[in-house]
């Protein structure tokens, strides 16, 4: 077949010139041929891009769809730690694409996407590779501060905390790690707003004390015989924070105030921060509720508790219990008892407030029908969790004296010396027994509290009885 370009060569030859005028035509033809096929070249050519762009985008699509699909279905089962079991896709992931698929996942739950951020930050501290880990945290934090910026999603001090204790990792990254660390002290004073500059002004005045073991005897003074420090390092300790005592005061009242003289009157209200506050006990600061507050327990439990010293301490501690690396035990009284039916062992897996939450329990002694010991492990650390699987699971027995989740016509008759106390309705007959940290070779026990002795001895009298 004669191409183009020869018979171009052959018109132009001698004999071609004696055909002038059908040489032009046929020049012209053959240009206008040319130019057909270079133009459908050209729209081939596009046409094999385009379709490539939309394959790439049909695969992009998809796997933004997977990934939004695995947030979806892993916040809504497990909450975070549904997220953190996430970590390899997390970590296969560019940040981009985790936040963008992260709210397509959550819609108009700003906690929500807060919350599922806060998970792939702590994802990082599974990376092997701390310079990589650190990177992508910082990468993840910058993100983060952007979406406050245009949607109003905030970083916490579990954001802060998190980032830290991932770029800390990296020795190259040491002063990164301390930006975020000061990123979480700005935010903390910010929130706190006056109670807090009220509360540090008020500690600098005090004489600090080196430690918490060395004022022991005034906190007993001021919370009660059962306060005891059951372990302290350089930068944290353990507590058994008696009954009846708040963590803290959310505002500051005249009943809340320690007056000279008067600390051990029975119509004060001193909070655990009040006291260590008063004592000197240098705390952290990263908490915008309370000075060196961790975690809390309700005003009725009683137990162990974990408190900072420094800031830093505060962030490695918040991580800890993030990524479920503390074990924490509960001993309870519960009436009525269980029924005779119920195993003496047993998991519970049932949301608390809307969340999941889970817990295994083991009922160590029963006096008849009437009441109850039983032992429980958390592996989530919801709010009110053991006194909602104590009343409301397949136990049906709430903490005893517990007045919000039991019935007040089946709460027992409690003996004088419990009804007479000072904040009786205060206190409910929960305990957290025990706490394990092993990052901080923490492995505490608390001694059940003093005021259980006469109930437990009336009702083993009672059961003995019958």
């Amino acid at each position: 077949m004669m191409t183009s370009a020869i018979m171009a060569r052959r018109l132009g030859s001698t004999a071609g010139r004696r055909h002038a005028p059908i040489k032009g035509i046929l020049l012209a033809l053959i240009a206008t041929v040319d130019g057909f096929s270079y133009v459908n070249t050209v729209a081939r050519e596009r046409q094999r891009k385009l379709n490539s762009n939309i394959r790439q985008s049909t695969r992009l699509y998809s796997q933004h769809a997977t990934i939004t699909d695995s947030i979806r279905t892993a916040f809504e089962e497990d909450q975070t730690d549904g997220i953190l079991k996430l970590s390899d896709l997390h970590l296969e992931t560019d940040v981009d694409t985790l936040v963008e698929a992260t709210l397509d996942a959550i819609d108009d739950n700003r906690g929500h996407v807060a919350s599922i951020l806060n998970g792939f930050i702590g994802s990082c501290m599974f990376m092997e590779d701390e310079a990589t880990a650190a990177s992508k945290a910082c990468e993840l934090l910058e993100t983060f501060e952007q979406l406050e910026e245009e949607k109003e999603i905030r970083p916490d001090t579990v954001t802060y905390s998190l980032a830290y204790n991932v770029i800390n990792r990296d020795p190259a990254s040491v002063d990164l790690a301390n930006v975020a660390l000061q990123r979480a002290q700005r935010m903390s004073k910010k929130v706190a707003g006056t109670k807090r500059r009220k509360a540090l002004a008020a500690s600098r005045r005090k004489k600090v004390s080196e430690s918490c073991k060395s004022v022991e005897s005034d906190l007993k003074e001021l919370l009660g015989g059962d306060f005891e420090v059951l372990h302290e390092s350089v930068d944290a300790f353990v507590i058994n924070k008696p009954s009846g005592i708040s963590c803290f005061h959310k505002k500051k009242t005249t009943a809340g105030k320690v007056k000279k003289g008067k600390a051990s009157h029975k119509s004060s209200d001193v909070s655990l921060e009040d006291a260590l506050s008063l004592c000197g006990v240098p705390l952290s600061t990263l908490n915008p509720d309370a000075l060196g507050l961790v975690h809390r327990l309700d005003r009725g439990t009683s137990g162990c508790m974990v408190l900072a010293k420094t800031d830093q301490a505060h962030a490695s501690l918040v991580s800890e219990f993030f990524l479920r690396k503390c074990e924490k035990q509960y001993t309870t009284i519960v009436a009525p008892a269980p029924l005779f039916s119920t195993p003496d062992s047993g998991s519970i897996d049932m949301p608390v407030n809307g969340r999941p939450a889970k817990s295994e329990y083991h009922i160590v002694k029963r006096y008849d029908s009437t009441a109850a010991l039983v032992n429980f492990k958390t592996h989530t650390g919801r709010k009110h969790q053991v006194r909602v699987h104590a009343a409301t699971s397949d136990l049906a027995s709430p903490v005893l004296n517990d007045h919000l989740y039991s019935r007040e016509d089946r709460i027992p008759d409690l003996p004088d010396d419990v009804i007479e106390s000072d904040n009786a309705k205060a206190r409910f007959f929960l305990h957290a027994s025990s706490l394990s940290i092993p990052r901080y070779e923490i492995n505490c026990q608390a001694s059940l509290p003093s005021w259980w002795k006469p109930l437990l001895q009336s009702i083993q009298n009672t059961s003995s009885e019958d």
